[in-house]
């Protein structure tokens, strides 16, 4: 545990496991207490950074003014922190966006992309799912509204055929006002998302995995940007919602060890997407 110093403020680092290294950027309300039960599917084989957002967890404020860009430094910033020049970075959902504005803006710190379930480009779906949540958060208190988040990412028959795991999930949400502030002001549109520029361009190997039944980030975002990247690898998996590494835990952590450690996996031409779950 320690915390990297920025003109801006701190923010909250920690380190796991041994290995070639792997960074993780949070998604929409997550912090590093999001992510340390999944840890044990990659310290195996890699060093784990996690690290908190700004305005989340033991981070600093979000600063006033702060862009998809600020946060993508951010990420450059944990790195220099822990003295790592080069890392592999997985990022889902809002997390995939800031991952992505990284893979192009800082590329020669990129070993290996993986987006799970990757908003893409902004839209009239996107802005409306927007301000739905945006509405929900303002009219319940923050724990309810993540309550409904987590059935809204995950799919009918996961929640029905696995009920005492949803509640685990909820029981462990503590939403402090704080947090809930930033959401709000995320949602609000204080951090901007216009896409990424210059994202075709960047050609480091890198795994899209989707789910099917996704209401937040539709399957078609991805496809599209696998159709873009000159060296990618989709994989879209049936039944599934917004978290994958819930709803199918082992496939998915399956498939990003053999995208990160095996050299096979990096593709040099686009793959087609079959709609199975393969590595």
């Amino acid at each position: 545990m320690s915390f990297a110093e920025t003109p801006t403020g701190r923010i909250y680092v920690e380190s796991h496991g041994q290995g070639p290294p792997l960074i993780i950027v949070p998604s929409f309300g997550a912090t590093t207490r999001t992510y340390r039960g999944l840890l044990p599917n990659l310290t195996e084989t890699h060093r784990v950074l996690l690290y908190d957002v700004r305005g989340m967890g033991r981070s600093d404020d979000l600063p006033q003014g702060s862009t998809i860009k600020a946060m993508a430094d951010d990420v450059a910033a944990v790195l220099d922190h822990v003295g790592v020049q080069r890392a592999s970075v997985l990022g889902g959902s809002m997390g995939a966006i800031i991952a992505r504005q990284f893979a192009v803006d800082h590329r020669d710190r990129l070993d290996r992309l993986v987006l799970i379930t990757p908003p893409i480009w902004p839209s009239r779906y996107r802005a409306c799912i927007n301000d739905m949540l945006r509405d929900l958060l303002a009219a319940c208190k923050p724990n309810r509204f993540m309550r409904y988040m987590v059935h809204l990412t995950l799919s009918p028959d996961f929640v029905n055929k696995h009920p005492n795991v949803v509640e685990q999930m909820i029981e462990g949400i503590n939403v402090t006002p704080r947090e809930a502030e930033t959401m709000a002001r995320l949602l609000r549109g204080a951090v901007g998302f216009d896409g990424v520029p210059g994202m075709a361009e960047m050609d480091a190997p890198t795994l899209i995995i989707a789910g099917k039944l996704d209401i937040f980030t539709p399957p078609s975002q991805a496809r599209r940007l696998h159709a873009e990247l000159p060296n990618a690898r989709l994989i879209v998996m049936d039944g599934v919602a917004h978290t994958p590494f819930i709803e199918r835990s082992a496939e998915t952590f399956a498939a990003v060890r053999t995208f990160l450690t095996d050299a096979s996996a990096v593709v040099q031409a686009r793959e087609p997407d079959t709609g199975e779950t393969h590595p």
